[in-house]
């Protein structure tokens, strides 16, 4: 049974909701359906979970509806060509407040093998968490899909995969001036560009900037230039499995992009992160003969 709202334990609640937001632009999908966190006495907006789709709805919620510290969101397009899988986010308490960290999308298992969400608490707080099996869209040559054990890990609030590289486990949540000022990490890339390119690289990310974790696999670090943003910015991507990195920077007015990579980009496995990465709405990426192509939106 699907749910269209839940009460938190902090009196919060999160509500699928439809159609215009009075006072905000929203994004088409958006107005379709989304999920909207509102504060328990006043039923003031306090968030919008990322989770907009044709569907939006509520999985579960422990241990009640009516008094939640964790539930469970997916969300897809409703269609038949989306039939098997979804977008989940998980929402839970933390220090009082309910915080939201999207998991990435989950197909449907194989018959008896059904995604498992766990959860501890100390208190009303989420302090662990692990979903295993889950079935994030890889694939076997036979195309079967293959079973992956997910984490939280509490200090970034994200779901890591568990083969995700412990080296490259404190660069999650940082700057991407963390992996560009850090010798050993930076060395792979070093070797490949003149020291002038990569002194542009890093000073097109040299401002303000965040990053966010990708399917569990993928660390996409975003930042723009300082005192020159947003007409400069760039990111940097870590594949968490491999180690491999790609660096890119973007310069839309001038018509000025540059990218550089430890391996060539594939698109069965590359595409996923490529939403992630900031184009500031003024440039479209995808990927060409394992190269990344930069392209400018119409009319912007």
């Amino acid at each position: 049974m699907f749910l269209d709202q839940v009460r938190f334990a902090n009196g919060d609640l999160a509500q699928v909701a439809r159609g215009p937001l009075p006072g905000r632009t929203l994004p088409d999908a958006c107005e379709i359906a989304r999920l909207e966190i509102r504060k328990g006495r006043t039923g003031e907006l306090l968030a919008l979970a990322p989770a907009c789709d044709s569907s939006v709805y509520l999985v579960a919620a422990y241990p009640s509806t009516d008094r939640a510290r964790v539930a469970i969101v997916a969300s897809n397009c409703g269609g038949t060509g989306c039939q098997g899988y979804s977008d989940y986010t998980v929402l839970y308490l933390a220090k009082g407040s309910i915080r939201m960290v999207r998991v990435g999308p989950g197909f449907d298992g194989p018959k008896g093998k059904a995604m498992v969400f766990t959860f501890g608490f100390q208190g009303d707080d989420l302090v662990r968490s692990t979903l295993s099996p889950f079935y994030g869209g890889e694939r076997n040559p036979l195309d079967d899909l293959l079973p992956a054990t997910r984490q939280w890990d509490a200090a970034s609030g994200e779901y890591v995969d568990t083969r995700f590289r412990a080296a490259w486990r404190p660069f999650i949540g940082e700057h991407p001036e963390a992996v560009l000022a850090d010798a050993q990490a930076r060395a792979p890339i070093v070797k490949k560009i003149q020291p002038e390119q990569f002194r542009q690289f890093r000073a097109a990310m040299s401002g303000p900037g965040e990053s966010r974790l990708v399917n569990g696999r993928y660390l996409v670090m975003n930042a723009c230039m300082k005192s020159n943003c947003p007409y400069q910015f760039g990111a940097v991507v870590v594949d968490g499995f491999t180690g491999d990195l790609q660096v890119m920077r973007f310069n839309p007015e001038d018509k000025l992009h540059a990218h550089v990579g430890t391996r060539a980009l594939d698109p069965r496995t590359d595409y996923v992160w490529l939403e992630a990465v900031d184009t500031q709405d003024v440039i479209r990426l995808s990927i060409q003969a394992g190269a990344l192509k930069v392209e400018a939106v119409a009319g912007k």
